[in-house]
């Protein structure tokens, strides 16, 4: 049985994978990301339903992403979490929030939800995402034309 010490230890590192993963995104920082995904992990996103393995997720939905937001965000005082007795095993639930850029370069809203799903081998492990989410709000544009250079 997990103890609220432990809980509040497993919350925290959570936390602290967002905040990170947030930190990434807002750097396009795409090597630093990949530390925080299980090298099998799986997919969905606004280009791609079904994406297998982290190179596939950076290529296929990253890449077409990242570059073309500003001021991304998750809101992590609306995330909702839950971990496993064994402390093996969590998902995150959080909303977000970014500007993307219409084909003239003026900014929208662009305010969406994730699912993440960690796993880790034993409780002293890293949290690594197995499975990502992200989704955009209804009648948000699908597609942002903003102008980033990658980092990386």
């Amino acid at each position: 049985m997990t103890t609220s010490s432990e809980f509040d230890i497993d919350t925290t590192a959570i936390h602290t994978w967002f905040e990170t993963m947030h930190k990434h995104v807002s750097d396009v920082n795409f090597t630093a990301a990949t530390s925080l995904f299980d090298k099998d992990a799986v997919g969905f996103g606004t280009y791609e339903d079904v994406i297998e393995s982290r190179d596939n997720i950076i290529a296929q939905q990253w890449r077409s992403v990242w570059s073309k937001i500003e001021n991304f965000a998750f809101k992590m005082d609306q995330l909702k979490l839950d971990v496993s007795s064994d402390r093996c095993f969590a998902y995150g639930v959080v909303p977000w929030g970014s500007t993307g850029f219409h084909e003239d370069q003026t900014p929208y809203d662009r305010p969406g939800r994730a699912t993440i799903v960690f796993r880790r081998a034993l409780p002293s492990d890293p949290w690594l995402a197995i499975h990502s989410h992200f989704s955009l709000n209804r009648n948000v544009p699908q597609l942002s034309y903003g102008d980033r250079s990658e980092m990386v």
